[in-house]
């Protein structure tokens, strides 16, 4: 997205955007390391992101620069889409503390932080 700061310290969204080499989650978790190569697949009438593993011939779901899931999380196997928004929720469950995310929680701001990624939070208007 293009974003424009306006005076009082908040962004206008401008719009979306392409930039070359950020389409595939670049920007947080660098770039897809050989012999991997990132595809979208549409099954069951929905894209999902996939990766290809061009040595072995091998298709994954699970993004190869991803460390591998805090032991208090889980993955749902059985995942649900909201109609809403489009989106799989109720992904991924706390086993301590029962909480239930529709985001990965390794992409959290924290544990973003914690690898040393950059994390802002902006004011859009």
């Amino acid at each position: 997205m293009i974003l424009r700061p306006t005076m009082s310290n908040r962004y206008l969204v401008v719009g979306p955007c392409f930039v070359h080499g950020l389409m595939d989650g670049e920007g947080l978790l660098g770039p897809v390391p050989p012999p991997w190569k990132f595809q979208m697949a549409f099954p069951d009438d929905r894209w999902i992101p996939q990766f290809y593993n061009t040595m072995t011939e091998e298709l994954w779901t699970k993004d190869p620069r991803l460390p591998p899931l805090p032991a208090e999380w889980e993955e749902l196997s059985a995942t649900s889409r909201t109609q809403s928004a489009g989106q799989i929720s109720g992904a991924f469950i706390n086993r301590r503390t029962g909480e239930i995310l529709n985001t990965d929680p390794r992409l959290l701001p924290d544990a973003l932080k914690s690898r040393g990624v950059g994390v802002e939070q902006f004011y859009l208007v």
